[in-house]
């Protein structure tokens, strides 16, 4: 299944390892700039002071003006499917 995180970017809910809360740990913008020091890709999806939230893949880190609450609920209610092959 796919989840769509703002700006016309889709990703594979499989591929998402965590969605966290600039409100709740503002502090996750520091793990951010660790994490690209390492090599890690932060795509952002929106200016800085836009952004709500924090989704870990496997290979990048997206920063995006959804707020963690609606993106957790995106992953569990499936809103955008896969293709069936039908």
């Amino acid at each position: 299944m796919y989840v769509h995180l703002g700006n016309n970017c889709v990703i594979s809910s499989q591929d998402i390892i965590g969605i966290f809360s600039l409100k709740e740990d503002p502090g996750i913008m520091g793990y951010v700039k660790e994490m690209e020091q390492k090599g890690k890709k932060a795509v952002r999806l929106c200016s800085d002071e836009n952004v709500f939230s924090c989704v870990v893949t496997r290979d990048n880190i997206y920063l995006s003006p959804i707020s963690s609450v609606t993106v957790s609920k995106r992953t569990r209610f499936n809103t955008i499917k896969e293709p069936s092959d039908q």
